[in-house]
């Protein structure tokens, strides 16, 4: 990994607190918003796909919501 120890605790903390905290409009933190969160921060680039790996590392998983039906109750 490009980040150690230290930075990841950080990214860990970031992630908790949510990326409006972190100075983006967003409310969720998407893998391609991540990407750039850690490129200002820390001054790492990773590819988009590399950010799974991240979160897995870190204890957080992938979650997407569950699709709807827009005619449902």
């Amino acid at each position: 990994t490009k980040l150690d120890a230290a930075q990841m605790v950080q990214l860990r903390a970031d992630l908790i607190a949510g990326p409006d905290k972190c100075g983006f409009e967003s409310g969720l933190w998407t893998a391609k918003l991540l990407a750039e969160h850690i490129r200002r921060k820390f001054g790492v680039r990773y590819a988009t796909i590399s950010i799974y790996d991240i979160l897995h590392r870190i204890g957080f998983t992938q979650q997407t919501p569950r699709p709807r039906h827009p005619k449902s109750a």
